[in-house]
């Protein structure tokens, strides 16, 4: 099995494919992850209180440019094959191979548990 079918098939056992899209979340997740390349990280405060600074930082721009009518599922599309093609490139740069990163990402994220569940409340 290729990487996009495991991703895909990961996606499924958990149902997370059912899950209703909500854009601010899915841009707040892609953001944390872009802190993180750039070396920020959470971490516990001497009293065991996760300070979680990417998080944060997400939370900062999406507070401040947010705007749920600016976004359009074909751009939404595009901008994700995009990261997707420079994050290959990137990883090349840096020597890696991608397609070894990503099956290497999903065995840490294989041993994650837990389901969607549609009928939970989320609100």
């Amino acid at each position: 099995m290729n990487s996009d079918k495991e991703i895909k098939q990961w996606q499924i056992d958990r149902n997370l494919h059912l899950q209703p899209v909500n854009h601010r979340n899915e841009i707040q997740n892609i953001l944390e992850e872009v802190f993180e390349i750039m070396g920020y990280e959470a971490y516990f405060d001497k009293d065991g209180n996760k300070i979680d600074i990417p998080r944060q930082m997400a939370d900062k721009i999406l507070f401040e440019y947010y705007d749920a009518t600016a976004i359009k599922p074909e751009k939404v599309v595009d901008g994700l094959n995009d990261i997707r093609v420079y994050g290959t490139g990137y990883q090349m740069k840096m020597g890696y191979d991608p397609e070894k990163t990503i099956l290497e990402t999903l065995m840490e994220i294989n041993d994650r548990t837990g389901k969607y569940d549609p009928y939970r409340d989320w609100e």
